[in-house]
Order: structure tokens, then C-alpha cells, then sequence
């Protein structure tokens, strides 16, 4: 029974090894990718803002922090960190087509998949990391690219952290004690600190009336209550998702391998005791002892 449940283990740690990787990697057509998605809350559905700047260029050639930096090393002029932080926030707002909200699969995580099926209330797997969205998703909510933003600036030199008023998430770049709040989601860069603007919302006004139909609703929002996460901070409103989901990313390779090796004990225990012990095989008979 062993030997069986050994070989079983075995077996099922290369094909779970397999699917890791494909499901790693894995981009759904973009049809599937906008399907509705619930925060345990609502439902919510795609719907593409006239402005939007989605380049299937950038979406196709990148698919992770670092590609993401290569690619605009090659295409932005980057002399200072002003160029920077305008060069990662032009990339960030072509990456996304915006206002959708990717989750993982059983394909592309099944440990995240499993656990907002078992907290549906409190959905595990929506994309909290740069890297998910990155290598995952044509699509992106406002706290989706403003934490692409912040992952590919970092990583660049520069700091920034993460801001999250009731209904909206952006980003706040300090360079030099001056302060921006970068929005790649809705496409504009406002010369004002998220405290500034938490106190003074109609501070915005002139950097949204390409959007019209959302700047009244918008003025609604910078005027709930300001979270900053930190400069030094996970770039999050959820700081112990994040966590999870870095976890759970760098965790799901050493499943495969942890399979095959408890495989692999199961089949040694088995085999070690299907050999008969030597010194029981020289052991003389009680009939040779008799007739000695």
C-alpha cells in the first residue's frame, strides 16, 4: 500500500509541477480576463474609459517587474528622477486597459483560487502584487497600477507609497521633499501631497476634466478619509493580503518538490522492508543446529 501511495505522490508532484509553471505564466484572452469579478461585496464588470491609452505593446512585451524596467530603459529619457517618475507612470497608464479587477484562477493559483472560495467574504485572490498583474492581466483597478507604480519606481531608485481614500487608490512620489500624487488609473499626475489634497479636494479638479463624467464623484472621494501606507511600506491598503499573496507566490514552487520527497519516503519505506534482512538469512535453521 505504501509502494502505491508513493508512486500516486510522485506522479502528482510532476503534474503539479507542470501545472505551476504553466499557470505561472498563463494570460487568459482578454474576453475571460474582464469577466466579473466580487469583492465579496458587489460584482463588478469592465468598462473601458474613452481616454484610456492601453498599448498592446506594452502589454505583450512585458510580464514582470524587471521586463518592465528593461522596457522603459530602452523607450523614456530618464536623467533625472522627475523623468523617472514620469516615465514609469506613462508606462503604467499604457500597460492597463483600467476599472477591472483580475483574480487568479485555479490555473494561474490555486491556494489563492481555494481561499476566497473558502472566505468568499474576504477575497484572497484578487492581484495585490506588481508581479501578478504584470505577468497576468491586460487589465488593472486604481490599486492595481498604482501599486505596478510603485513596485517599477522603487526598484528604479525612486520612493513613493501608496494612498487609499474611500472608493479610489493612487500613488504619492516625494523627490526632494516634493510631493506628486500619481494616478496611472486615471491618467494623470496632480503636483500636491495626498494631505494637501485630503484637506483641499478641489485641489484635483484641473488634473481630471479629461473626465468629465467622473470628476463630481471623484471630489466625493478625496474628501473621505486619507490611509497612507508608508514610504517604507508594503504599497497596500492590506498590508497582510500582500504579504500572504508574496508568500504564497514564492510558496507554490516548493509544493511540487515537497510532494516528490514524501513520495519518494513512501516508495523507499516500502522497498527497504520487501528485502529480507540479511543476518536472517545466515541465521542456521533449528534443523541444522540439530543435526550439528
Amino acid at each position: 500500500m505504501r509502494h502505491k501511495i508513493g508512486l500516486v505522490l510522485i506522479v502528482a508532484s510532476m503534474l503539479l509541477g507542470v501545472h505551476t509553471w504553466v499557470g505561472h505564466w498563463h494570460r487568459y484572452p482578454f474576453e475571460i480576463q474582464s469577466a466579473s469579478w466580487n469583492d465579496g461585496v458587489s460584482d463588478y464588470t469592465f468598462t473601458r474609459a474613452p481616454t484610456d491609452t492601453f498599448s498592446i505593446e506594452h502589454y505583450e512585451e512585458v510580464n514582470s517587474v524587471a521586463t518592465a524596467i528593461e522596457f522603459i530603459q530602452e523607450r523614456y529619457p530618464l536623467g533625472s528622477q522627475f523623468e523617472i517618475m514620469n516615465a514609469v507612470y506613462d508606462f503604467t497608464r499604457k500597460r492597463y486597459m483600467h476599472f477591472m479587477y483580475p483574480h487568479h484562477t485555479f490555473l494561474t493559483n490555486p491556494y489563492l483560487w481555494l481561499g476566497e472560495k473558502l472566505l468568499p467574504s474576504k477575497p484572497l485572490d484578487g492581484m495585490f502584487l506588481a508581479e501578478m498583474n504584470l505577468r497576468h492581466a491586460a487589465y488593472a483597478p486604481c490599486g492595481g497600477a498604482a501599486v505596478t507604480f510603485i513596485e517599477i519606481y522603487r526598484a528604479m531608485g525612486g520612493r513613493a507609497q501608496f494612498g487609499s481614500f474611500i472608493g479610489h487608490d493612487i500613488a504619492e512620489v516625494d523627490i526632494d521633499g516634493d510631493k506628486y500624487i500619481v494616478d496611472a488609473n486615471l491618467e494623470t499626475i496632480i503636483p500636491h501631497s495626498l494631505a494637501e489634497v485630503s484637506k483641499q479636494p478641489d485641489l484635483i479638479m484641473p488634473y481630471y476634466s479629461h473626465r468629465p463624467d467622473r470628476i463630481s464623484y471623484y471630489l466625493e472621494v478625496f474628501s473621505t478619509t486619507l490611509k497612507e501606507a508608508g514610504y517604507d511600506r508594503p504599497p497596500s491598503y492590506r498590508a497582510d493580503v500582500y504579504w500572504l499573496q508574496k508568500l504564497v507566490d514564492v510558496g507554490k514552487w516548493f509544493v511540487p518538490p515537497i510532494v516528490a520527497l514524501i513520495g519518494i519516503f513512501f516508495f523507499a519505506v516500502r522497498k527497504r522492508e520487501s528485502i529480507p534482512s540479511i543476518d536472517a538469512s545466515l541465521e542456521p535453521s533449528s534443523t541444522t543446529k540439530i543435526l550439528g
